[in-house]
C-alpha cells in the first residue's frame, strides 16, 4: 500500500520570493481576534520566535489566558470542520495530516471565507438565511 507523503512549504518563501522551501513546523498566531496558519523553515519560525519574545517579555500575564475567537485556526476545531465540509460539498483540495487534523491549501482556505463572507453580508442584508 502505498502511504502518500504531506509536504508543507515555508509561506514566506512562497509569498515573498515564489520559492517552494519545505516547512518543518507549524505556528497559530493571533492578534486582536485574526489567526493564522503559518508553515515555517527553522530559520523563519527561529526570527518569528525571536521577535514575539520581545513582547511577551514586555507584556504582563492575564489572570486567565483568554480564548482564542470562535473559529480560530487551531488544529481540530470547529473552524477546521466547516472548512473541511465545504471542501468535501465543493470538490475543493484538503489533505489529512499524519499527526492529525487537515491541511488547507490557500485556495481553499480562500474559498471558504469568501463563502462565509458572503453568508454574513447575506444576513445582514435579508436576515438569517437558516429559516429561524
Amino acid at each position: 500500500m502505498k502511504i502518500p507523503t504531506i509536504l508543507a512549504y515555508d509561506d514566506l518563501d512562497r509569498v515573498e520570493k515564489g520559492q517552494r522551501n519545505q516547512a518543518s513546523q507549524t505556528r497559530y498566531v493571533g492578534l486582536d481576534g485574526r489567526w493564522v496558519e503559518l508553515d515555517l523553515t527553522p530559520e523563519h519560525e527561529a526570527e518569528l520566535l525571536a521577535f514575539i519574545e520581545r513582547y511577551m517579555k514586555a507584556g504582563v500575564a492575564p489572570p486567565e489566558p483568554p480564548k482564542p475567537p470562535k473559529g480560530s485556526g487551531s488544529p481540530g476545531t470547529e473552524r477546521n470542520q466547516r472548512i473541511l465540509e465545504f471542501a468535501q460539498q465543493h470538490g475543493l483540495k484538503y489533505t489529512k495530516r499524519t499527526a492529525g487534523g487537515w491541511y488547507f491549501p490557500v485556495a481553499t482556505v480562500e474559498a471558504w471565507s469568501k463563502y462565509e463572507k458572503d453568508l454574513e453580508a447575506a444576513r445582514g442584508v435579508g436576515g438569517d438565511l437558516t429559516g429561524g
